[in-house]
């Protein structure tokens, strides 16, 4: 058994040198198994019709051109499922590249079935190597013929070491199953999957399990019997009902189920004729033991065609039970052979109640002329794929994922799902190495504590220095912290905190005129927004910023300008001072009982501050036509304010109204001298 290991170590041992890692490498090796398919194709015929009596043309329209196309569709969509995906960003990552890598996920061990050795081992394999992975094939023992052909072709189009191929029965699945694998993908019986699931535990593998089920057919008296018994018929009984999606047994109401027994039995005669023994499109039973086993649960019941066997053969006639009881061991087990009980309900919501009682199964079908009863069996059902008026059809769709549920299954495949069940979706952040001040906040001390030793310091300096505004120091003016600016629209704060030494390293991007704001002030609360692609030192117009500062609310944000700020940008930051002002006021809740007067005092030092910091530092000598603005701005917010807070109880505010005309007064002067500035 030890060769079992050495095949596993020579598979990681590839993958670790990084060969399936270009994309090119893996269509490579999806085109060259295209071509073996192409050019083996008898071979695979032949041995599917030593294993399961299939003739060519179920052979190729069965199991192959499904696989055929898989590979079609994946090499096309490959380059576009394979680049990095972009997320939505935060506010705190917005000059961060954020996006989901695929990556392979290592070595992946497929363990087949065999009631299609084909399709259910070489499909998801098509996935696997999409994806990158080296992959280590288990076909199933019981499809022989199909396992020693995969073991002899496969080595002679694909890498060797990369995808190997290990035959046997129980006890070298056993002996694989205790070597670690990165992910393990089983198709076969609940029974088997638990273990496959046990031995997968122990190295914490993942592992996606297609078992299958009781798959119930409710067929509605309001349907196109005809149409209905004849679908229903084909995927029954195709592969002599070893399909894990055939549906396992029809819920009907009692007194259509005579006619539904008279056009199953009609189909029947069209597709195999008298005898379906003697059809060469009709299956036989993989081996010994699953005949008796079918066989057995036709004893007892109440046989209206069929229920008949050939040992020797392994052929069992195509057969319809009625009237069966749900408790009869018929009911009890997935079928897995030719044999259709039919159950009888009084309604669609007893159908309902019945499958609901029961594991969740691999496909549920449902055939009606109605449209809400197909939608109300699908809402209060669950099951791992639903096809209405047809079966099986939908696992042929790339584009739907196909799994199953609870005990049917877990883990889906087909198309891109396939690529995402052997990739692991990376989260990926990429962040820059300058500018890690805009990221003080979240280093220790704490910010309060900052913000007291920078407030000691400034009071140390201005006694020392006797500084003033007239010796145009940086002004402070005071916002709240995250804003979204968008061109056009007015911007909008809520409050966020970061220390005083995120000043001066920021440019911020006017809105309106898509003017930059020079020297200001600002930080994103933990993550960089300086420099941005678009130019170093500016921040985009759509981008979020957090300007703050450790202080008391109405006091606490903290937005400064240097020296070297044209008066023009000035003033826009008192328009976006103002703003946030205004909107505070705006959206403060009702003052509580003995809060009034506090809460209005704080707003109206908040718009004293800002009134008199605009019309003595600002406004005295500012030329620029956003005065007018600026203007038009505060009067029609004050008016507002006056209107909606003037009522409310505390300190009375009308006495803040002259000064709005006052700096409209101030503007007029200056917008005549820069308009004679320009003729």
């Amino acid at each position: 058994m030890s060769k079992i290991s050495d095949v596993v170590k020579r598979a990681r041992a590839a993958y670790n040198t990084g060969l399936t890692r270009p994309l090119q490498f893996r269509i490579q090796q999806l085109e060259a198994l295209r071509r073996m398919i192409q050019e083996r194709r008898s071979d695979i015929t032949e041995a599917l019709a030593a294993d399961l009596h299939k003739n060519e043309w179920t052979a190729y329209y069965e199991e192959v051109i499904y696989v055929l196309e898989e590979i079609e569709y994946i090499i096309k969509k490959l380059p576009e499922w394979a680049k990095d995906e972009p997320v939505e960003k935060t506010p705190e990552t917005q000059q961060d590249e954020s996006y989901i890598h695929s990556e392979p996920l290592g070595v992946v061990l497929i363990i087949g079935t065999w009631n299609y050795p084909f399709n259910l081992t070489i499909q998801p394999m098509v996935g696997a190597i999409a994806a990158g992975n080296a992959v280590v094939l288990k076909p199933s023992e019981l499809s022989e013929n199909m396992a020693n052909l995969l073991a002899t072709i496969l080595p002679q189009y694909l890498d060797k070491d990369l995808y190997p191929v290990i035959n046997g029965g129980v006890p070298e699945t056993t002996e694989v199953l205790k070597e670690r694998f990165d992910h393990i993908f089983y198709t076969g019986s609940t029974g088997v999957g638990k273990i496959v699931m046990m031995a997968a535990a122990k190295h914490l593998t993942p592992v996606t399990l297609e078992l299958g089920g009781k798959s119930p057919c409710y067929v509605d008296k309001d349907c196109n019997l005809d149409v209905a018994c004849r679908r229903i018929a084909w995927g029954k009984f195709m592969n002599s009902g070893q399909t894990c999606v055939a549906p396992d047994y029809i819920l009907c109401d009692a007194s259509i189920q005579h006619q539904i027994v008279e056009k199953l039995k009609k189909s029947l005669k069209e597709f195999y004729g008298e005898d379906a023994k003697k059809s060469r499109d009709y299956g036989r039973i993989i081996n010994a033991r699953h005949f008796q086993r079918v066989m057995g649960l036709i004893e007892g019941q109440k046989v209206a065609h069929g229920g008949t066997g050939d040992m020797a053969s392994r052929y069992i006639a195509p057969t319809i039970l009625t009237d069966v009881d749900p408790q009869s061991q018929v009911m009890q087990e997935e079928i897995f052979g030719p044999v259709m009980p039919i159950v009888c309900v009084r309604s669609l919501e007893e159908a309902i109640q019945f499958i609901n009682q029961r594991e969740k199964p691999l496909a549920l079908y449902v055939f009606s002329n109605n449209n809400n009863v197909i939608k109300k069996m699908i809402s209060e059902t669950s099951s791992g794929g639903v096809t209405a008026n047809d079966v099986i059809v939908h696992i042929t769709v790339h584009s739907l994922p196909f799994g199953g549920v609870g005990n049917s299954g877990m883990g889906a495949y087909h198309g891109k799902k396939s690529f995402e069940t052997f990739s692991h979706s990376r989260s990926c952040l990429v962040r820059s190495l300058l500018n890690d001040d805009a990221h003080k906040a979240r280093y220790p001390p704490s910010p309060a504590k900052r913000a007291g030793e920078e407030e000691r310091k400034g009071k140390k300096k201005e006694d020392g220095d006797g500084a003033s505004m007239e010796q145009k120091q940086p002004i402070s003016m005071y916002l709240t912290g995250t804003q979204r600016m968008e061109k056009g629209k007015r911007p909008e704060f809520q409050g966020r905190g970061v220390p005083e030494e995120s000043r001066d390293l920021l440019t911020l991007t006017h809105p309106y005129q898509n003017k930059n704001l020079t020297g200001a002030s600002a930080s994103t609360g933990g993550s960089s927004i300086w420099p941005t692609p678009e130019s170093p030192g500016q921040v985009h117009p759509e981008h979020t910023v957090t300007v703050s500062t450790p202080a008391e609310p109405h006091h606490a944000f903290l937005l400064t300008t240097g020296e070297k700020a044209p008066k023009e940008e000035q003033l826009v930051l008192i328009h976006h001072q103002w703003s946030w002002s205004m909107n505070s006021i705006e959206t403060q809740e009702e003052p509580g009982p003995g809060t009034a007067g506090k809460e209005l005092g704080l707003r109206e030092n908040s718009m004293n501050n800002l009134l008199q910091t605009a019309e003595s530092e600002f406004l005295h000598d500012s030329a620029s036509s956003m005065s007018t603005m600026l203007c038009s701005t505060i009067e029609h917010k004050f008016d507002m304010m006056l209107q909606s807070q003037v009522s409310q109880t505390g300190p009375n505010m009308e006495d803040q109204g002259p000064r709005v005309p006052a700096l409209r007064n101030n503007l007029e002067p200056m917008e005549e001298e820069a308009e004679g500035e320009q003729k």
